[in-house]
């Protein structure tokens, strides 16, 4: 038999239900970072150039790192830790896989500092 059939047949798969699950981890994650915001808040930020950053401002720039920051690290991140042999998957599936879990983690993250946060506050 030809032994590299064998090994692409024994080749694990980041399957979709799966990709699913954790594409919802994130979204929740996401909403949950958005959500526990405001409770938390921000009372003042400086811009760089020493004036203070009005409340919508701040917000603008939450959502901003939400939405387009904290998953472009990710995908950084995902890329990185895609060249560490894992399961003999493939590229493109570890990439995907780490991409998510660098996303959620940073998510979760955020999330403990809220609470963490509304604790010792």
């Amino acid at each position: 038999m030809n032994t590299a059939l064998i090994m692409e047949e024994n080749k694990e798969k980041f399957t979709k239900q799966q990709k699913y699950k954790l594409c919802y981890a994130v979204i929740v994650a996401m909403i949950l970072n958005y959500l526990l915001s405001p409770i938390t808040g921000v009372n003042s930020a400086e811009h760089l150039d020493g004036t203070i950053a009005s409340p919508n401002e701040i917000m603008q720039a939450f959502i901003s790192t939400l939405l387009f920051g904290i998953p472009v690290l990710g995908l950084i991140i995902g890329a990185l830790l895609s060249f560490i042999p894992f399961k003999n998957m493939k590229y493109k599936d570890k990439y995907i896989y780490f991409s998510l879990l660098s996303v959620l983690g940073i998510n979760v993250m955020m999330i403990l500092a809220y609470i963490r946060n509304l604790i010792y506050s």
